[in-house]
C-alpha cells in the first residue's frame, strides 16, 4: 500500500511539471537579469513590434550581454 501511494504521488508530481524558459547568466542574480530583460526589451522597441519578432530581438540583446536561454520544470 506505501509503495503504490508513493507511486501515485510520484506520477502526480511528474504530470504537473510544465516546462518553462528562463534566462541565465552564471553569477548574475534574478533581479539584474530581470533588469537586463527590461532593458534589452525597451532598448528594441519591443512594445511596438510583434511578439515574434520582439522575442527575436531580444533574444539577440540577451545573448550578447551573455545570457542563455535555458528550459526547466516546476
Amino acid at each position: 500500500p506505501m509503495i503504490i501511494m508513493t507511486l501515485s504521488i510520484l506520477m502526480l508530481a511528474a504530470c504537473s511539471s510544465s516546462p518553462y524558459q528562463y534566462w541565465h547568466k552564471e553569477g548574475v542574480s534574478t533581479k539584474k537579469m530581470q533588469d537586463t530583460l527590461g532593458h534589452c526589451r525597451y532598448d528594441v522597441g519591443a512594445n511596438d513590434l510583434s511578439k515574434e519578432k520582439a522575442n527575436k530581438l531580444v533574444a539577440y540583446c540577451m545573448q550578447s550581454k551573455g545570457f542563455t536561454l535555458k528550459t526547466g520544470y516546476r
